[in-house]
């Protein structure tokens, strides 16, 4: 049941979770950036920019971040995912390592997704 009790709220919803999956990476210029996947397959985007995510309000979604970062000498940084205006705040991720966390939808809006260890490590969440 815990999958159903958003972060930004303390009531149970009943609903099955919008789930996005997103990985940290380097890209080649050495920028850190999101990258979606979808059937474990990584979705086109232009490296080293983070994708722009819609849902819908009203809908609990459920992120799934993991940290596939890792450099050339086998080093890796950790990462973690925020977006403050829904309470959502993963811990820091080191190589491999993963978690989820959900949150409703509550509010319309452009929101930004953010690293709080990479400062350029961000992106937008639209809710219409």
């Amino acid at each position: 049941m815990n999958s159903f009790v958003p972060v930004n709220s303390e009531t149970i919803v009943f609903s099955p979770p919008s789930n996005i999956f997103l990985k940290a990476v380097k890209s080649s210029q050495g920028d850190y950036y999101y990258q979606s996947t979808k059937g474990g397959k990584t979705v086109p985007s232009v490296q080293g920019m983070s994708p722009s995510i819609k849902v819908s309000k009203g809908n609990l979604v459920q992120i799934h971040l993991i940290n596939e970062e890792k450099n050339e000498l086998g080093l890796s940084s950790k990462h973690n995912l925020n977006i403050d205006e829904f309470n959502v705040h993963t811990k820091d991720l080191g190589y491999f390592q993963s978690e989820s966390i959900t949150f409703l939808a509550d509010k319309t809006g452009s929101f930004e997704y953010y690293s709080s260890i990479h400062p350029n490590m961000k992106g937008i969440i639209v809710v219409d």
